[in-house]
């Protein structure tokens, strides 16, 4: 099998192009009359028939050796299965897209960074302004860098979350409310306030002079003074100030007096 690279040029402002041939024929052909290339094309053109001659299919097969046919794939030790009749077309596909990707990464290092070129690399300066301004304007989408999310998807997810917090916060109250209008016994709201735990402070504190506040938070209605928490044995209670504290008790409970 022979294989031959061949190269197409076209002026898409004229919609004219060249004939099909390899690169020292397009080279001749940059500033013919027929295409009519203008100064920044030239140079665009000359940038890319360069990145061509470097990515053909013989700098390809070279550079992989016998790693560029596919049919190694189908070797076990020195036996290989049959091969198709059109496994020549798998392998030209597979030499293009090789090519191909070559020649993406060929114009990309035109005004990539130049750090490590190692001993013998050296970087050409642009012969002219047009290629002075490619450099400085190339654009390349970075796939691995960009990442598609969806804004409606986003919105939806940011206004459930609120409503399942408004809903959690607001339950109580809203099944409180519907027991209140339905004049219902409310079971389940006095057993809700008594595993509270400020309600279950306000049953240890004892007393009669308490009403419900602002939030359904217990608050007293007298002057009544109530002692601080005390301990013994590591186990706290309200009982009368200073019964039964020890020294280690005294380290951690503060005590009125």
């Amino acid at each position: 099998m022979v294989c031959a690279d061949q190269y197409v040029l076209c002026n898409p402002s004229i919609a004219s192009c060249t004939s099909a041939s390899g690169i020292l024929s397009l080279v001749n052909s940059l500033r013919s009359p027929a295409l009519n290339f203008s100064t920044a094309q030239v140079s665009t053109a000359d940038r890319i028939l360069y990145a061509l001659a470097q990515s053909n299919t013989y700098t390809t097969v070279a550079n992989l050796g016998t790693a560029a046919l596919w049919a190694n794939n189908m070797v076990t030790g020195h036996v290989s299965v049959g091969l198709p009749d059109d496994q020549w077309k798998t392998e030209v596909i597979g030499w293009f897209q090789t090519n191909l990707a070559m020649l993406q990464a060929y114009v990309i290092d035109f005004a990539s960074n130049t750090a490590d070129l190692g001993a013998y690399g050296y970087v050409e300066p642009p012969r002219s302004r047009h290629q002075r301004d490619q450099c400085t304007n190339q654009l390349v989408q970075a796939v691995g860098e960009v990442q598609n999310f969806s804004v409606c998807g986003v919105l939806i997810i940011i206004c459930v979350s609120a409503v399942l917090v408004l809903l959690d916060c607001s339950l109580e109250r809203i099944a409180d409310f519907i027991d209140d209008f339905c004049k219902r016994d409310a079971i389940a709201k006095r057993a809700r306030q008594g595993d509270n735990k400020l309600h279950l402070l306000r049953m240890a504190l004892g007393g009669n002079d308490w009403v419900l506040g602002r939030w359904d938070i217990p608050v007293r209605d007298g002057a009544e003074k109530y002692n601080r928490p005390c301990g013994s044995k590591k186990l706290v209670s309200y009982g009368g100030s200073n019964t039964g504290l020890t020294r280690e008790d005294t380290e951690f409970v503060q005590v009125d007096k």
